[in-house]
This record gives structure tokens, C-alpha cells and sequence, in this order.
């Protein structure tokens, strides 16, 4: 890969130390092309519950935060809150034992990075989602600044961390009844979207994508949240790149010398 060569993962979903998530991810920060990337882009909901920035979190995933550390020493590494990990501006810039995460970039809403070759769009995806008016409201609130006050002053760890936890399940158990009707070709998939596994969220997204080339004049188009995995490249653009839910699809986004696409994580290492 070239010098300006960029990496995105999205959708890692980690819930425990060393859970097949968490090797996953450890897996894309070790990968060649990550180490030889300028840009490492990590694309929202790479924990399935961290809100707040609580130091709790870094000695928790102490392994984890230790790899985006150390890629943080040597190359531009983004983190774009999803709708799982939210509220994290503190947890990167406080003192704690990683002294290279206070160079990673959180950012709450997306934005158009120059990367590998490209004039590209980065963004979790559920706020270029079209529709679902229900959930952008959630969205609103949750990420408010009465909410992060809340979260990192007002509230404690465990507290917030139980109460997240009852939800998230609530949620994994949600996505996994619709995966198992988008199979089947019957109904909605996606987390907190609509449209199904098969083509509905896909044509939402790459709809989303358009938009979103059309408004900021970008040439691609990297989003996650809809776990579901693409790589769309109609003639006049962009080319969308969504990687899916990790822990099944087991890939990650690559742009590199005006190309991009999806880059298996491979074997070689635990799953």
C-alpha cells in the first residue's frame, strides 16, 4: 500500500476482553496493510458498550486500547462514535497509561477525509441513514451535551455500565431475530435500521452514499451500522464500502492509489 494508503473497520461489536471481537480487532491493527496504511479509521460500534469516559474502560481493554496506542504513534488514527461507543472525547484526552490516544481524532458526526487517493466520506452510517425518524431522535439525546454531563459526572461506571449492558443485549437479541428473518427472506435486518439483510438496507445505504456524494462532493463513501456488507462502484460514483457485522464477515474497508474494497482479515491468528 502506498504512503497514503487508509484502513476502516467498523461493527467489531467487542464485549469482553478477549472475546472473538477483540481478537478480531486486534487482528485488523497487526494486519499488513494496516501497519503500512497513513490513515487507520475506526468507524464506530468497535465496542459493543462503551459510553462515557469512564478510565475504567482502558484497564478493562487494556490490550486494545495498547494496539490503537501504538498506532497512534505512528500514523492518523480517527474514531467516529457509533451508536454503541459514544461520548469517548475524554477517555482519549485524559491522563491515563496510553499516552499516544490523546493523538486519535474523536469525532461525533462524519466527515471527508483525503485518503488513499480519494476525497472520501467516513461516517458510523447512522446518520446518513435515510428515514427512521424514531431512532435520530434517540440519537439526538443520547449524544447531547445534558447526556455526556450525565454520563461522566453525574452517573457512576457501574451504574452506566449495567444499565448499558441490559439494553445492548435487548439489542444483540433484537439484530439476531431479524438476521434470521432476513435470511429467510421475510423482514428487516440491520442495527436500528430498516430495510432487509438482502436488499433493503443495502439500497437504503447506498442511497445514503449517493446523498452524501452528491452534497459534499466526495468520490467515496465508507459506512457502517447497517451490517451489511458492500462494495458498490456505479459508473459516476461513489464507491460505498461497508464491511457488515465483523465478527461474520471478517474484513475490513481499504482505499489505496484511488482504489478500494474490502480486505479479508484472513487466517493466521486466533478467532
Amino acid at each position: 500500500m502506498g504512503a497514503d494508503g487508509a484502513v476502516s473497520i467498523s461493527d467489531v461489536h467487542v464485549k469482553e476482553p478477549g472475546d472473538v471481537p477483540s481478537r478480531l480487532l486486534l487482528r485488523f491493527l497487526g494486519h499488513p496493510r494496516t501497519r503500512r496504511a497513513r490513515t487507520v479509521v475506526l468507524l464506530g460500534d468497535v465496542f459493543d458498550l462503551m459510553v462515557g469516559s469512564y478510565p475504567e474502560y482502558l484497564e478493562r481493554f487494556r490490550d486494545v486500547f495498547g494496539a490503537i496506542d501504538a498506532a497512534a504513534g505512528e500514523k492518523e488514527v480517527h474514531y467516529f462514535q457509533g451508536n454503541h461507543d459514544f461520548h469517548l472525547e475524554g477517555l482519549f484526552s485524559g491522563p491515563g497509561p496510553f499516552g499516544n490516544l490523546r493523538r486519535v481524532r474523536v469525532h461525533r458526526t462524519g466527515r471527508v477525509l483525503t485518503a488513499g487517493g480519494r476525497r472520501a466520506y467516513f461516517e458510523h452510517g447512522d446518520d446518513a441513514e435515510i428515514g427512521n425518524p424514531g431512532y435520530k431522535l434517540y440519537k439526538r439525546v443520547a449524544g447531547s451535551r445534558a447526556a455526556g454531563f450525565l454520563l461522566g459526572r453525574a452517573l457512576g461506571h457501574r451504574v452506566v455500565h449495567g444499565a448499558g449492558s441490559f439494553l445492548s443485549g435487548l439489542s444483540a437479541r433484537r439484530r439476531e431475530r431479524e438476521r434470521e428473518r432476513a435470511r429467510a427472506g421475510e423482514g428487516p435486518g440491520g442495527d436500528g435500521g430498516g430495510g432487509d439483510g438482502g436488499g433493503g438496507a443495502r439500497d437504503l445505504f447506498r442511497r445514503s452514499a449517493a446523498l452524501r456524494h452528491g452534497a459534499l462532493d466526495c468520490d467515496a463513501v465508507v459506512l457502517g451500522h447497517s451490517h451489511v456488507r458492500d462494495v458498490w462502484d456505479p459508473p459516476g460514483g461513489p464507491l460505498y464500502l461497508n464491511n457488515g457485522y465483523v465478527p461474520d464477515e471478517r474484513c475490513f474497508c481499504f482505499l489505496e492509489g484511488g482504489a478500494g474494497g474490502l480486505e479479508p482479515l484472513g487466517g493466521g491468528g486466533p478467532d
